[in-house]
């Protein structure tokens, strides 16, 4: 039973992932440009903790003054990056079970593995990850693609399907 959901939701949680990191504009989930839960649209330049004038400290602004920013402790869960995050969980939670479920090493090892490789292709093609380095958008783009690709060709094709046991049972029975 739980071998049957966890493709599903992995292929679920996939997309999901894919989706809320294009919108995010990559891999932000740690790092100093924006960090976990960073919004869409916040663009690092002006926080409600910035002075607005020099010597005057402090001042909170009503969140109303910027229409792309809501001073509220729950922007963290509506952010796209936080929504990757906790799509990439479900993602390796569901390889894991996959992986456990099949009893072959091998397989399970790169059924594993796979998400975590396609995520350092992700992270590769988002801007400004290391040291300032911007890629074309062609090459960000073809990397990020083959991240898709390493994942996708793995999970429909190549990964060995474990066997029901039923169909064990029945083939030895025939035998």
């Amino acid at each position: 039973m739980v071998r049957r959901w966890a493709r599903p939701v992995g292929h679920v949680g996939w997309w999901t992932f894919v989706v809320a990191t294009l919108y995010a504009g990559g891999v932000y989930w740690w790092g100093s440009r924006q960090g976990i839960g960073a919004p869409m649209m916040h663009n690092g330049s002006w926080s409600v903790y910035v002075p607005l004038t020099s010597g005057a400290g402090y001042e909170d602004i009503p969140a109303d003054t910027f229409s792309f920013w809501r001073a509220t402790s729950t922007d963290n869960w509506h952010a796209p990056s936080t929504c990757a995050l906790i799509a990439f969980v479900v993602v390796v939670l569901a390889a894991t079970i996959e992986a456990l479920t099949a009893r072959r090493v091998g397989p399970g090892i790169v059924t594993v593995a796979v998400p975590f490789i396609s995520l350092g292709l992700f992270v590769l093609a988002t801007p400004d990850t290391f040291d300032g380095i911007r890629l074309k958008w062609e090459l960000a783009m073809s990397i990020t693609l083959v991240g898709i690709a390493i994942r996708e060709v793995w999970t429909r094709f190549l990964l060995p399907r474990a066997e029901s046991t039923r169909q064990t049972s029945a083939s030895t029975r025939r035998a």
